[in-house]
């Protein structure tokens, strides 16, 4: 008699338990590696935004737009958020959603100490002073005005990027920062204000 092949019971057993294994091991690397693509594809924006930044300064004699204009707390109906105000040089609404965020919130924030009275010449470290970051608190803004910001520090601004936060300076470059090295034990100098 003839012993037909196959898989017994406790094979395919092993077989289920080393795939199984393997998944877990594997997925958790998946996961990592998406997230850098999408933190890559948000430096990209903060990038392009820090660029768009650098040319509304040239054109309005480096003057920064503050977060809205015209200003104010609460800021005004038919205001202009920076978001429009910087929208002729990204020619793209994309460039303010973050990947890791998705398309229906807002992805960053302004900081609303650079106000209309804020020139690039009166900031004394440019490399240092932060535009945009990370946001997740829909203010579209650094240190909201019309809300206890400092309660909403866990928001304002977010590390969404394992750990980190992708940030736009003052220069025109940008950078992933540390929430704790941002937060710079509550001092708004020299990321925040430096004047």
């Amino acid at each position: 008699m003839k012993r037909q092949s196959g898989f017994t019971l406790i094979e395919l057993l092993v077989v289920i338990a080393i795939i199984a294994i393997l998944a877990a091991i594997l997925f958790p690397v998946f996961a990592r590696a998406r997230e850098n693509a999408r933190k890559a594809s948000c430096m990209s924006n903060v990038k392009q935004i820090a660029q768009a930044v650098h040319m509304y300064l040239q054109d309005f004699d480096e003057a920064f737009p503050g977060r809205a204009l015209p200003g104010g707390s609460p800021v005004p109906s038919d205001a202009r958020w920076w978001t429009d105000l910087f929208l002729p040089y990204t020619k793209n609404t994309q460039v303010y959603y973050c990947p890791s965020r998705g398309n229906n919130y807002w992805g960053y924030g302004y900081n609303t100490h650079l106000t209309t009275s804020v020139t690039l010449a009166s900031v004394d470290r440019v490399a240092d002073l932060v535009v945009i970051a990370d946001d997740d608190s829909n203010y579209r803004t650094l240190y909201c005005p019309q809300c206890n910001a400092l309660s909403d520090w866990d928001k304002l601004p977010n590390d969404r990027h394992s750990g980190m936060i992708n940030c736009a300076f003052a220069d025109g470059h940008a950078k992933s920062m540390k929430k704790s090295v941002l937060y710079n034990n509550g001092k708004h100098d020299p990321y925040y204000k430096q004047w």
